[in-house]
């Protein structure tokens, strides 16, 4: 019987373990790290759509997650460098890859959201991972609602000004949210989010 419960824990965990390793062509997001252009794998001479990243907001769930402290390295926001293209040639290419930046930041907000509801529903878990799947439904769909309100205001980043009011919305609500970094393996203090680490909202 011990040897049969070895058997099926090493089934249920090492896809998990799995899941972890990042593929050589995909960025995590991290605070610490900033695009540039060499994330940005597809050259292009384009001058009307000169720059596109591929941001990702997806999750992994293993039998034994429901006992996890955190779902903060369940919920990943990457970018794919293949299916990234810039043109490195324009003279506002920092620009560009700048408002790059703060999509990617503000995707990450909404990995954020997810880890939070994860953590404060697990008991839905228990029941299968459809509740995962409804929730980043919603998440990514207020995400792109969201994005194209910032792409209207700020002219897809180039409204300098209203770029920086969105960038310091941005920043502030990530560092309220510090606790769903995906970083941060401690476990989650839910008094502590409900008082000083409100999700994001527009």
């Amino acid at each position: 019987m011990k040897n049969l419960l070895q058997i099926v824990f090493v089934l249920f965990t090492i896809p998990f373990f799995q899941s972890q390793i990042l593929k050589p062509d995909e960025i995590i997001w991290d605070k610490s790290r900033k695009l540039s252009t060499d994330e940005f794998h597809i050259k292009t001479d384009d001058t009307l759509s000169p720059i596109r990243s591929t941001v990702i907001i997806s999750w992994e769930l293993m039998g034994f997650s429901v006992f996890n402290k955190n779902f903060n390295q369940n919920v990943t926001t990457k970018i794919i460098k293949s299916a990234s293209l810039v043109n490195p040639n324009l003279p506002n290419v920092e620009q560009l890859i700048d408002y790059q930046q703060t999509i990617f930041d503000l995707a990450e907000i909404y990995a954020r959201k997810m880890r939070r509801d994860l953590f404060l529903n697990k008991s839905k878990l228990w029941k299968g991972f459809d509740f995962a799947s409804e929730i980043l439904n919603e998440h990514l769909n207020e995400f792109h609602r969201v994005q194209l309100l910032m792409d209207r205001q700020t002219n897809s980043g180039n409204d300098a000004d209203k770029l920086k009011y969105w960038q310091d919305l941005i920043k502030t609500e990530l560092s309220k949210t510090q606790q769903y970094d995906y970083q941060n393996k401690a476990k989650i203090n839910p008094e502590k989010n409900d008082t000083e680490n409100p999700v994001f909202t527009i």
